[in-house]
């Protein structure tokens, strides 16, 4: 099966600890090594350099291309993109930089670490130390996730997600009114990466996780019959069917998608039976989750992984998340 993590170097440029994540890929990693030797288990031991677009005219001299760069790595010179000379890149680095303090005095762990697209999206995962039962045996754990492009295609992007024990399901916290766009920070590349300002506007309290966890505990105690949870559904994907309809490649039908989650949400989720989830908003939400998560169509492992924390899939998960939590209001 074809998938996107960055095999340069004859290697899979990620880094883990614990179980081994997608295909069996990358390399296991001790729980308390230190940042730098997970910037070299991870693969990102290397900066991205620029140099101006050249191009050969017809008189076949070469000139530079005024006000455009080609990004591109220290270690392979392997371009990764061509950006405005304003562009301000954030290099890898940085994002593996960005956890020093945390992992040392917030008490987070470092859990996954890598790159996409031969370097061209890179992230890091830690743990907050912070786990949660929304009710008995249905747990969650809270992590930070950091990410960032050097294709143009992703702003810097730090955000709060949590992990459901039971089935590995991964949703976005959905973070108090102080950060930007409700549910994450975002730098974009055209200023510089500043990362206590970021660490700041993440607000890395408590109250972040308890938020988060008491809507799920709400939302846990909704009762929804076919009919209401179907609603929600049609209401998420007709908020967003401009948007669907410029990837359907990555995308089933939305009938047979209200169809399969449906069949997901009366018993087939891994979770499913349980208290909290049995015909609940709650079990709606983690329905959802595991669909674009698991089963959603893709053309790899990776192709998801990259959907479901960064795009049409996470602001899918999230808008159902959302929908339920007004029930609750």
């Amino acid at each position: 099966m074809a998938h996107e993590i960055d095999m340069s170097n004859g290697k899979a440029n990620m880094a883990y600890v614990g179980k081994t994540p997608w295909h069996e890929l990358g390399q296991q990693i001790d729980p308390n090594a230190t940042i730098e030797e997970w910037r070299k288990a991870a693969g990102l031991d290397w900066s991205i350099l620029r140099t101006p677009v050249l191009y050969q005219a017809e008189t076949g001299l070469r000139q530079a291309s005024i006000g455009r760069d080609v990004l591109y790595r220290s270690d392979t010179g392997d371009a990764l993109s061509v950006v405005s000379d304003s562009y301000k890149e954030v290099q890898p680095e940085a994002i593996l930089g960005f956890f020093n303090d945390l992992t040392k005095g917030a008490g987070f762990t470092m859990h996954t670490a890598g790159s996409l697209r031969g370097g061209q999206k890179i992230w890091a995962l830690a743990e907050i130390g912070k786990e949660a039962k929304i009710a008995s045996q249905d747990k969650v754990q809270g992590y930070l996730l950091l990410a960032t492009a050097c294709d143009g295609r992703m702003a810097t992007t730090a955000r709060f997600t949590s992990v459901r024990v039971v089935c590995m399901n991964t949703l976005t916290l959905a973070l108090g009114s102080n950060v930007k766009d409700g549910q994450q920070v975002k730098v974009c590349h055209f200023d510089t990466f500043d990362p206590e300002k970021v660490k700041d506007q993440l607000g890395i309290t408590v109250d972040t996780w308890s938020a988060f966890i008491e809507s799920a505990k709400l939302i846990a105690k909704i009762k929804l019959d076919d009919r209401k949870a179907t609603q929600i559904l049609q209401r998420v994907y007709a908020a967003t069917d401009d948007d669907r309809a410029m990837e359907p490649e990555k995308f089933l039908d939305k009938s047979q998608t209200v169809g399969k989650v449906i069949d997901l949400w009366h018993g087939k989720a891994i979770g499913s039976d349980l208290e909290s989830a049995r015909g609940t908003a709650w079990g709606l939400v983690n329905a959802v989750t595991e669909f674009y998560d698991h089963h959603s169509k893709s053309r790899s492992a990776d192709t998801r992984l990259d959907s479901s924390w960064f795009g049409k899939s996470a602001q899918t998960k999230e808008a159902v998340f959302a929908e339920c939590v007004k029930l609750a209001a």
